[in-house]
């Protein structure tokens, strides 16, 4: 089966992770956090809890808040500092296109 474009934005992580490549995705154990609504295979996703649940949002960048403590403490300096970047990226660009970027499919 053929990933639509509707059906890639599941790998779109809240906290700016492209979720493609991930370990649990790979190995068929997680389907995505949009998918998931997050229970991951680490448990509750507190971010999609936060930015999602709570508070309406597509992804964290949409966030006022954002880079928040809960969203600055969910990994370490460099991957948290990866994820700012790819939701700023996100933000600017849109979903749909920030996907076609991680892909390298055309715009």
């Amino acid at each position: 089966m053929r990933e639509t474009k509707d059906s890639k934005r599941r790998f779109a992580g809240v906290c700016g992770e492209y979720c493609v490549s991930c370990a649990p995705v790979v190995e068929g154990i997680c389907r995505g956090c949009a998918y998931e609504l997050a229970r991951t295979p680490r448990g509750e996703c507190a971010i999609f809890q936060c930015a999602v649940v709570e508070r309406g949002f597509e992804h964290c960048g949409l966030c006022p808040d954002f880079p928040c403590e809960l969203f600055r403490s969910s990994a370490g300096f460099e991957r948290v500092q990866l994820r700012i970047r790819a939701l700023q990226r996100r933000l600017e660009i849109g979903t749909d296109r920030w996907l076609e970027e991680q892909e390298g499919l055309p715009a």
